[in-house]
Protein backbone atom coordinates (compact mmCIF):
# COMPACT_ATOMS: atom_id res chain seq x y z
CA UNK A 1 0.00 0.00 0.00
CA UNK A 2 2.96 2.34 0.35
CA UNK A 3 4.04 2.34 -3.12
CA UNK A 4 1.50 2.12 -5.87
CA UNK A 5 3.81 3.63 -8.71
CA UNK A 6 3.72 2.11 -12.34
CA UNK A 7 0.15 -0.22 -11.21
CA UNK A 8 -2.73 0.40 -13.03
CA UNK A 9 -6.20 1.16 -11.80
CA UNK A 10 -9.02 1.08 -14.77
CA UNK A 11 -7.55 3.95 -17.01
CA UNK A 12 -5.08 5.27 -14.47
CA UNK A 13 -1.74 4.65 -13.91
CA UNK A 14 0.14 5.66 -10.98
CA UNK A 15 3.19 8.00 -11.82
CA UNK A 16 4.80 9.07 -8.81
CA UNK A 17 3.75 9.97 -5.03
CA UNK A 18 2.34 13.19 -4.28
CA UNK A 19 2.00 13.88 -0.55
CA UNK A 20 -0.34 14.03 1.94
CA UNK A 21 -3.61 15.99 1.55
CA UNK A 22 -5.14 16.96 4.78
CA UNK A 23 -8.98 17.56 4.91
CA UNK A 24 -10.33 20.62 6.87
CA UNK A 25 -11.52 17.82 9.62
CA UNK A 26 -7.76 17.08 9.97
CA UNK A 27 -8.07 13.73 7.54
CA UNK A 28 -5.07 12.35 6.50
CA UNK A 29 -5.04 10.90 3.13
CA UNK A 30 -1.65 10.22 0.68
CA UNK A 31 -2.03 11.12 -2.72
CA UNK A 32 -1.13 9.93 -6.01
CA UNK A 33 0.24 11.57 -9.60
CA UNK A 34 -1.79 9.71 -12.31
CA UNK A 35 -1.52 9.81 -16.24
CA UNK A 36 -5.28 8.45 -17.81
CA UNK A 37 -5.05 6.56 -21.10
CA UNK A 38 -6.17 9.84 -22.76
CA UNK A 39 -3.56 11.94 -21.53
CA UNK A 40 -4.64 13.70 -18.60
CA UNK A 41 -2.75 14.16 -15.55
CA UNK A 42 -4.69 13.90 -11.96
CA UNK A 43 -4.12 13.71 -7.91
CA UNK A 44 -6.16 10.71 -6.48
CA UNK A 45 -5.90 9.51 -3.09
CA UNK A 46 -5.32 6.13 -2.46
CA UNK A 47 -8.43 4.96 -0.97
CA UNK A 48 -9.94 5.70 -4.30
CA UNK A 49 -7.42 3.96 -6.29
CA UNK A 50 -7.92 0.95 -4.36
CA UNK A 51 -11.60 0.68 -3.84
CA UNK A 52 -12.45 1.47 -7.45
CA UNK A 53 -14.35 4.90 -7.12
CA UNK A 54 -11.75 6.42 -9.56
CA UNK A 55 -10.99 4.50 -12.34
CA UNK A 56 -10.42 7.73 -14.68
CA UNK A 57 -9.78 11.33 -15.10
CA UNK A 58 -13.38 11.46 -15.88
CA UNK A 59 -13.53 10.81 -19.94
CA UNK A 60 -14.87 7.21 -18.84
CA UNK A 61 -18.07 8.89 -17.49
CA UNK A 62 -18.07 10.84 -20.32
CA UNK A 63 -17.62 8.14 -22.94
CA UNK A 64 -20.45 5.64 -21.31
CA UNK A 65 -22.57 8.49 -21.70
CA UNK A 66 -21.50 9.43 -25.13
CA UNK A 67 -21.81 5.60 -25.88
CA UNK A 68 -25.16 5.19 -24.57
CA UNK A 69 -26.45 8.46 -26.54
CA UNK A 70 -25.25 6.48 -29.88
CA UNK A 71 -27.18 3.30 -28.80
CA UNK A 72 -30.28 4.91 -28.51
CA UNK A 73 -29.74 7.07 -31.38
CA UNK A 74 -30.28 10.88 -28.83
CA UNK A 75 -33.44 9.55 -27.14
CA UNK A 76 -32.27 11.51 -24.08
CA UNK A 77 -32.33 14.50 -25.98
CA UNK A 78 -35.37 16.86 -25.25
CA UNK A 79 -35.49 17.22 -29.31
CA UNK A 80 -36.20 13.70 -29.23
CA UNK A 81 -39.09 13.99 -26.90
CA UNK A 82 -40.63 16.48 -29.40
CA UNK A 83 -40.11 14.51 -32.17
CA UNK A 84 -41.76 11.99 -30.73
CA UNK A 85 -44.68 13.62 -29.32
CA UNK A 86 -45.27 15.29 -32.75
CA UNK A 87 -45.54 11.47 -34.76
CA UNK A 88 -47.85 10.17 -31.62
CA UNK A 89 -50.42 12.87 -31.50
CA UNK A 90 -50.53 12.72 -35.70
CA UNK A 91 -50.94 8.51 -35.73
CA UNK A 92 -51.65 7.49 -32.76
CA UNK A 93 -55.83 7.40 -31.99
CA UNK A 94 -55.39 6.42 -28.30
CA UNK A 95 -53.02 9.66 -27.61
CA UNK A 96 -55.23 13.03 -26.13
CA UNK A 97 -54.65 15.25 -29.00
CA UNK A 98 -55.21 12.96 -31.60
CA UNK A 99 -58.83 14.52 -32.27
CA UNK A 100 -56.55 18.02 -32.97
CA UNK A 101 -54.30 17.18 -34.94
CA UNK A 102 -54.58 13.30 -36.63
CA UNK A 103 -58.03 13.19 -35.82
CA UNK A 104 -58.07 16.34 -38.57
CA UNK A 105 -55.84 15.52 -40.92
CA UNK A 106 -52.72 16.60 -39.60
CA UNK A 107 -49.33 14.78 -40.73
CA UNK A 108 -45.90 14.25 -40.81
CA UNK A 109 -44.31 13.88 -43.77
CA UNK A 110 -42.48 10.74 -44.75
CA UNK A 111 -38.82 12.25 -44.68
CA UNK A 112 -39.46 13.08 -40.14
CA UNK A 113 -41.78 9.99 -39.60
CA UNK A 114 -38.82 7.66 -40.65
CA UNK A 115 -35.92 9.69 -39.42
CA UNK A 116 -35.68 11.14 -35.94
CA UNK A 117 -31.76 11.94 -37.32
CA UNK A 118 -33.26 13.87 -40.63
CA UNK A 119 -35.57 15.73 -38.43
CA UNK A 120 -33.32 16.83 -36.19
CA UNK A 121 -30.51 17.85 -38.50
CA UNK A 122 -33.37 20.06 -39.70
CA UNK A 123 -34.08 21.36 -36.06
CA UNK A 124 -30.64 22.67 -35.67
CA UNK A 125 -30.14 24.35 -39.18
CA UNK A 126 -33.70 26.29 -38.28
CA UNK A 127 -33.50 27.73 -34.75
CA UNK A 128 -33.98 24.89 -32.34
CA UNK A 129 -31.92 25.95 -29.15
CA UNK A 130 -31.04 23.15 -26.94
CA UNK A 131 -30.36 25.37 -23.74
CA UNK A 132 -33.92 27.38 -23.82
CA UNK A 133 -35.82 27.81 -21.04
CA UNK A 134 -39.27 25.33 -21.78
CA UNK A 135 -41.64 27.05 -23.61
CA UNK A 136 -39.60 29.52 -25.09
CA UNK A 137 -38.68 26.93 -28.58
CA UNK A 138 -41.37 24.83 -29.42
CA UNK A 139 -42.48 23.37 -32.69
CA UNK A 140 -45.17 25.40 -35.09
CA UNK A 141 -46.89 24.57 -38.20
CA UNK A 142 -46.98 28.44 -39.64
CA UNK A 143 -50.53 26.99 -41.90
CA UNK A 144 -52.50 25.40 -38.94
CA UNK A 145 -54.45 23.37 -41.36
CA UNK A 146 -51.38 22.00 -42.83
CA UNK A 147 -48.95 19.43 -41.67
CA UNK A 148 -45.52 18.55 -40.19
CA UNK A 149 -42.67 19.47 -43.05
CA UNK A 150 -39.65 21.62 -43.53
CA UNK A 151 -41.20 24.20 -45.30
CA UNK A 152 -44.55 24.90 -43.09
CA UNK A 153 -42.22 24.27 -39.46
CA UNK A 154 -40.72 26.57 -37.32
CA UNK A 155 -39.23 26.57 -33.86
CA UNK A 156 -41.25 29.74 -31.86
CA UNK A 157 -41.99 30.42 -28.04
CA UNK A 158 -45.06 29.85 -26.31
CA UNK A 159 -46.75 33.00 -26.99
CA UNK A 160 -46.44 33.27 -30.79
CA UNK A 161 -47.55 29.44 -30.63
CA UNK A 162 -50.65 29.59 -28.49
CA UNK A 163 -52.01 32.63 -31.03
CA UNK A 164 -51.44 30.13 -33.89
CA UNK A 165 -53.90 27.45 -32.98
CA UNK A 166 -57.21 26.27 -34.59
CA UNK A 167 -59.46 26.97 -31.63
CA UNK A 168 -58.23 30.76 -31.53
CA UNK A 169 -60.68 33.16 -32.06
CA UNK A 170 -59.48 36.46 -34.28
CA UNK A 171 -60.08 40.02 -34.93
CA UNK A 172 -59.50 42.19 -36.99
CA UNK A 173 -58.39 46.24 -35.28
CA UNK A 174 -57.26 48.83 -37.02
CA UNK A 175 -56.30 46.90 -40.46
CA UNK A 176 -54.79 44.27 -38.50
CA UNK A 177 -55.57 39.96 -37.57
CA UNK A 178 -55.07 39.42 -33.86
CA UNK A 179 -56.61 36.84 -31.47
CA UNK A 180 -58.14 38.32 -28.47
CA UNK A 181 -55.39 37.72 -26.41
CA UNK A 182 -52.98 39.53 -28.83
CA UNK A 183 -56.20 42.28 -28.68
CA UNK A 184 -56.37 42.80 -25.20
CA UNK A 185 -52.36 42.97 -24.62
CA UNK A 186 -52.47 45.61 -27.25
CA UNK A 187 -55.45 47.75 -25.74
CA UNK A 188 -53.41 47.02 -22.27
CA UNK A 189 -56.77 45.54 -21.05
CA UNK A 190 -57.96 42.41 -19.16
CA UNK A 191 -58.17 39.28 -21.41
CA UNK A 192 -62.00 39.09 -20.24
CA UNK A 193 -62.65 43.01 -20.95
CA UNK A 194 -61.38 42.27 -24.38
CA UNK A 195 -63.53 39.18 -24.90
CA UNK A 196 -66.72 41.26 -23.34
CA UNK A 197 -66.04 44.15 -25.66
CA UNK A 198 -65.51 42.08 -28.94
CA UNK A 199 -68.66 39.94 -27.98
CA UNK A 200 -70.76 43.04 -27.65
CA UNK A 201 -69.33 44.36 -31.13
CA UNK A 202 -70.23 40.92 -32.82
CA UNK A 203 -73.83 41.49 -31.28
CA UNK A 204 -74.83 44.77 -32.37
CA UNK A 205 -72.97 44.22 -35.93
CA UNK A 206 -75.61 40.88 -35.95
CA UNK A 207 -78.41 43.22 -35.21
CA UNK A 208 -77.70 45.65 -37.81
CA UNK A 209 -77.24 42.62 -40.11
CA UNK A 210 -80.65 41.05 -39.28
CA UNK A 211 -82.53 44.26 -39.38
CA UNK A 212 -81.25 45.14 -42.41
CA UNK A 213 -82.40 41.83 -43.80
CA UNK A 214 -85.83 42.39 -42.57
CA UNK A 215 -86.02 45.97 -44.14
CA UNK A 216 -85.07 44.07 -47.64
CA UNK A 217 -88.24 41.81 -46.98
Amino acid sequence: MDDLISRKFGRLTVLDSAGTHISPCGTKRKMWKCVCECGNEVLVNTSNLLNGTTKSCGCWKTDKINTYNSKHNGSNDRLYAIWRSMKRRCSNQKDSHYRSYGGRGITVCEEWANSYSAFKKWAYENGYDESAETGNCTIDRIDNNSGYSPDNCRFVDRIVQANNTSTNRFVEFQGHKMTIAEFARYMNIDRNHARYYVDKFDREVGNVQSNFKRSGD
